[in-house]
């Protein structure tokens, strides 16, 4: 063979290295994939779906597939955005610091709630008969809406004394508040049954205000309509409603508690001093009726 033809061979062998040091295993095992070598395991996956469960095995692998993907994306931007330093930021450190502690808080929080005590049969029939308007005789109502994506706390006293949509209006504009009108339905089903007592009680054409996140929804009643729901649906539907208050009560409860048992701990820049006896608010708001 000539020096040529070795320089070839030479060549070729290199070549052929350079691909194989490029391909890596196919994953196996509890490992479903790899991105740049950083594995991808089967709780990963199981922790992405969240549950989500597919009506026929072709249906689950698409789901699957699905949630890999997501995983995949995900991990291919975190590895561009630490290549552009980004995680080298301190706006970053902060906005990591708070996803942790959420994260935890969370883990906590379902941790608190595996220890909840079922409810019991009784309690069940017992809601349902003191809800009727929500199972028995379930309302439907038809309502006439404001929907005011942001408001502040000071406009929103100032709705109370007024008993229609139209001063509601009038009010809004002269404050320059930005609302839709809409058209909208309660299911006395799908919404907190002690809200739907209150709004089975509401005056005909009296308006009434439900929080929305940094903004409110004003309600008029335009109609009302009773489609019964009775036994097993109904049942499963307070049991559901139970289930929320009891993990909504035992969550804030538990939080309240160690949050009051820190306070000690925490020291405030004299700038920043919360007023005396006021405490932070662990909990979320009571739920409000549902409309859609």
């Amino acid at each position: 063979m000539t020096r040529a033809h070795w320089g070839v061979v030479a060549g070729l062998a290199l070549a052929l290295a350079a691909c194989n040091k490029g391909q890596q295993a196919a994953p196996t095992g509890q490992v479903v994939a790899t991105v740049d070598g950083q594995e991808i395991t089967a709780t990963e996956l199981r922790a992405e779906l969240a549950g989500a469960r597919g009506a026929t095995p072709e249906a689950q692998k698409q789901i699957d597939q699905a949630a890999l993907q997501a995983i995949v994306n995900r991990k291919l931007l975190v590895a561009a955005a630490k290549a552009d330093g980004i995680d080298k930021t301190p706006d970053f450190a902060v906005q990591r610091q708070k996803a942790e502690d959420l994260a935890m808080i969370g883990a906590f929080q379902q941790k608190l709630l595996a220890q909840r005590p079922k409810v019991a049969d009784d309690q069940i029939d017992r809601f349902v008969a003191e809800h009727p308007d929500s199972y028995a005789q379930r309302k439907i109502f038809a309502v006439d809406q404001l929907v005011v994506p942001q408001i502040q706390p000071a406009v929103v006293k100032q709705m109370e004394p007024l008993h229609s949509l139209a001063e509601i209006a009038q009010l809004l504009d002269r404050n320059g508040v930005q609302y839709v009108r809409s058209r909208g339905s309660i299911d006395g089903l799908a919404a907190d049954p002690d809200a739907v007592k209150r709004v089975a009680q509401q005056a005909a054409g009296e308006p009434f205000i439900v929080p929305a996140g940094t903004g409110v929804t004003v309600n008029v009643v335009t109609d009302t309509r009773t489609e019964p729901v009775t036994g097993d649906p109904a049942r499963a539907s307070a049991a559901r409603a139970l289930n929320g208050r009891q993990s909504g009560d035992l969550v804030n409860r538990r939080f309240g508690e160690l949050i009051q048992a820190g306070r000690s701990k925490v020291s405030y820049n004299a700038a920043y001093q919360p007023p005396a006896g006021s405490a932070p608010q662990p909990g979320a708001s009571p739920a409000a009726p549902g409309t859609n």
